[in-house]
């Protein structure tokens, strides 16, 4: 009988050799049949590799669908890490700005609080009997730290810094204070006498005077803090 070479889709018919008369044309033809079967196996191989690389790229899809979402929730999270970290330093930041706020407030307060008791201590109030009275009435109040008299001048320094004084003062004292900058420490202590003698300190803890030997030497050689001086 014939004989069948057998596919899924397909059946062949195979030749019969003793159909054949020569065995040259007998090898033909099973070349022949071979190119056929080849090709049709190559036909079929396409077909199947196509349908695995269809699959190979449903695949490599897939597995980059899943890393481009993998990645995108990576950055939400980091997106979501960076704000949270963001608004906690902002809130340390805000904390800082109000606590560094209140501290100065509490500061300032203090400040005014101790320069009250100073002025209670100093007093508010003046009795007097100077030249240039009225004047003197008038540019006294309870901010005036530090007050002196010395001949008929008097001067008088303020917590602002600023100073007011009457006709006569000694024209070394005039010199270092009318149109003092703002910039320099502010004098905070004055003291005058005659023949145009005088001390003055100023907020840095220097001093200027003019005086006697004595009182010059005592000033330069000795480290305590000068509270007041008098002028004989």
């Amino acid at each position: 009988g014939q004989t069948y070479h057998v596919q899924p889709d397909q059946l062949r018919k195979v030749p019969q050799i003793e159909e054949i008369e020569d065995e040259e044309a007998e090898a033909k033809a099973q070349m022949e049949w071979l190119n056929e079967e080849m090709k049709f196996l190559q036909s079929q191989k396409d077909q199947v590799k196509a349908i695995l690389d269809d699959f190979e790229g449903k695949r490599r899809r897939n597995a980059e669908a899943e890393t481009a979402e993998k990645m995108r929730k990576q950055e939400e999270e980091r997106v979501k890490l960076e704000a949270a970290e963001e608004e906690r330093q902002v809130k340390i930041r805000l904390a800082k700005i109000v606590e560094a706020a209140e501290k100065e407030l509490r500061k300032q307060e203090e400040e005014r609080a101790r320069q009250e008791a100073l002025r209670v201590s100093r007093g508010g109030s003046l009795a007097s009997c100077l030249c240039q009275s009225n004047h003197v009435k008038k540019c006294f109040s309870k901010y005036v730290i530090s007050m002196a008299c010395g001949g008929n001048t008097t001067i008088m320094l303020y917590e602002n810094g600023s100073q007011s004084w009457t006709s006569g003062l000694t024209k070394l004292l005039h010199n270092k204070l009318n149109g003092r900058q703002k910039t320099l420490p502010s004098p905070v202590y004055v003291a005058l006498g005659s023949d145009d003698r005088y001390y003055i300190s100023f907020k840095d803890g220097k001093s200027e005077w003019v005086g006697c030997n004595d009182m010059s030497e005592l000033l330069k050689n000795d480290t305590r803090k000068v509270r007041s001086v008098a002028f004989g």
